[in-house]
């Protein structure tokens, strides 16, 4: 585990990740400097996604070198197929 967390810290960081880091800076510099937890709060967030390099935008919250990844997994024809089943509903007298 602290090796995948040293391999995550590790990685090249890019443009997102970095704006980020400084967004979080911010935060919590102004958090702290006005004393308001909101802004520490939001701050501690953007810091824990820049680190992790995790974020929610767009409907992910992956890094994209694992969301492409999963995209290259092949996937089994079995597991693709969906079934349907008829679902009876006893009518109430």
């Amino acid at each position: 585990m602290i090796q995948k967390l040293y391999q995550t810290l590790s990685a090249p960081w890019d443009f997102i990740r970095l704006l980020r880091l400084g967004l979080a800076l911010l935060f919590i510099g102004s958090g702290i400097w006005e004393s308001q937890m909101g802004a520490l709060f939001l701050g501690g967030i953007l810091l824990v996604q820049s680190l992790l390099n995790v974020g929610c935008g767009m409907g992910s919250c992956t890094p994209a070198a694992l969301h492409e990844q999963a995209q290259k997994q092949p996937t089994d024809a079995k597991a693709q197929q969906i079934v349907y089943e008829e679902v009876l509903q006893k009518k109430s007298k």
